[in-house]
């Protein structure tokens, strides 16, 4: 092979390399730009899906507010059914009250402790309201502590939780009043952690104009 042949061979080899570097630096530039387009499409998508779940949240707060809505409406009837609760401390030896939790519906209308002197509180309504007529239910929790009166210092160590409730019907146009009576239970034979008790009554009355015009929910407090 003379010179010019082996020029000619020289020529057309640095040719293919540099095509082929070139083909590999194109290939490799495509792949970063695909992988970086593959990257690019995977952000959008966990930001479509945070606001897909942003907007979820928001319409199920929505969806909660309507139906808050929709019960005030139904309580804010004029003229219709009407409701009172009423809370009767007949304690008179043995405990006290450490802490009360009314649930009216399953929703709190009096919670109060005996910082705030509910053991002090004999008698009190604690809430009143416009009602839709049909099923509802009063729910009761309390604890009580001993009382420690005369040699039975060690009464003051005894806790009793007491719970209960108690489903009632209101009728179109009536005012039904529940009360709820914390009371002591007699017998020679009950220990004293067994007399505490929760006694319930129910008087029913046709509702009076007076009575429903008015807040359409007043829980009462101390």
């Amino acid at each position: 092979m003379n010179a010019r042949s082996c020029a000619a061979w020289i020529v057309l080899l640095s040719l293919l390399v540099m095509g082929g570097g070139a083909a590999v630096a194109e290939e490799a530039s495509t792949g970063a730009v695909r992988t970086g387009g593959t990257v690019s499409y995977d952000m959008r998508v966990r930001e479509l899906e945070d606001r897909v779940n942003s907007f979820k949240e928001e319409v199920f707060r929505a969806k909660a507010r309507l139906f808050l809505l929709r019960e005030q409406v139904l309580q804010d009837r004029i003229g219709g059914s009407r409701v009172e609760l009423v809370h009767v401390n007949a304690l008179r030896r043995y405990f006290d009250i450490e802490r009360v939790l009314y649930r009216m519906n399953g929703v709190p209308v009096l919670l109060a402790d005996r910082s705030e002197g509910i053991d002090q509180v004999r008698e009190q309504v604690i809430y009143e309201a416009n009602v839709p007529p049909g099923p509802h239910v009063m729910q009761v929790e309390m604890l009580l502590r001993g009382r420690a009166w005369g040699p039975f210092t060690y009464m003051s160590s005894y806790r009793v939780v007491l719970q209960d409730a108690y489903p009632f019907f209101v009728d179109d146009g009536m005012t039904v009043t529940v009360t709820a009576r914390l009371q002591e239970r007699r017998g020679v034979n009950l220990q004293v952690q067994d007399r505490p008790e929760i006694r319930f009554s129910l008087e029913v009355r046709r509702t009076i104009e007076q009575e429903a015009i008015g807040d359409a929910a007043t829980p009462r407090t101390r």
